[in-house]
Order: structure tokens, then C-alpha cells, then sequence
């Protein structure tokens, strides 16, 4: 009795203070860079792949548990690299396994400047998620801009 109220008690003092005991955010599945889109909406999460000149954006919900399949086919993020002003068109890529609808969690890009840009300052101009539009986005890159919970 007196080793299982230890326990209880070890485990009670070992919880996040700060939570609350509420649900924590996780982070980007994929260890890329976390982007807020729309308050405690959705997450983008960006992953860079230099070598092969790719930037890929993954729709999550807002605790990064999910990943959330939109109608959506398009978006651009400019960036400032260096001095100079880049462009990334973003296309639908199919989701894995494919929806019915068309609909899908995943974006992608490809640029040269991709390969050797390894920070930026980031700024989505438009976005629309299930028809709903976002506006002025912006974050610095690789460090991201996720939404406090």
C-alpha cells in the first residue's frame, strides 16, 4: 500500500506544472520547420530537402497529431534570402493512402535557391484551408512560428 501511494504521488509530481494537466502540442512529425495557420486552426510544416532543391508543406491540425487533407492545389511563400526576394509555388501532391476526393495533406515546391538556403524570412501571403483564406503569414526560417497553446 505504501509503495503503490509512493508511486502515485511520484508520478502526480512528475506532470507538467505548466499544463495543467490539459493536452500538450507535439512537435512537427518530420522535424521540419512549424508554421501557425489560423488561430489554433492548422500547422504547416515545412521540410527542406537541399540536395534535391525541394521544400515540402504538410497540413496538421494544431497539436500536430493529424495530418488534415484539404481541397485546396495551391499556395505561394516568398521569402528574403540574403538580400534578394525568392518564390516557391506550392502544387497538391496525391496523399498517401489517396482520398477519394482529391483532397490531401501535402504540398510541394522545388527552387535552386532551395539548396543552399538555409534561413529565410518567410511570408505566405494568401493560404485557404476547406475555403477558408489566411492572410500575411510570416515566419523566420528554419526556427518557424507555432501557435502557443
Amino acid at each position: 500500500m505504501k509503495r503503490s501511494l509512493v508511486l502515485i504521488v511520484l508520478l502526480w509530481g512528475c506532470r507538467d506544472s505548466q499544463s495543467g494537466g490539459k493536452h500538450q502540442m507535439q512537435g512537427p512529425p518530420h522535424g521540419g520547420t512549424p508554421v501557425a495557420v489560423g488561430k489554433h486552426k492548422y500547422h504547416l510544416e515545412l521540410v527542406r530537402d537541399a540536395e534535391a532543391g525541394r521544400m515540402q508543406a504538410y497540413v496538421l491540425d494544431a497539436h500536430f497529431e493529424k495530418f488534415i487533407a484539404v481541397p485546396e492545389t495551391n499556395f505561394t511563400l516568398l521569402a528574403k534570402v540574403g538580400g534578394r526576394e525568392e518564390r516557391l509555388d506550392f502544387s497538391r501532391m496525391p496523399a498517401t493512402p489517396p482520398s477519394a476526393d482529391g483532397s490531401s495533406y501535402l504540398f510541394e515546391s522545388r527552387a535552386e535557391w532551395i539548396k543552399n538556403a538555409t534561413n529565410f524570412e518567410g511570408l505566405i501571403p494568401t493560404i485557404t484551408f476547406k475555403g477558408r483564406t489566411y492572410t500575411n503569414i510570416v515566419f523566420p526560417f528554419p526556427e518557424g512560428a507555432a501557435e502557443p497553446h
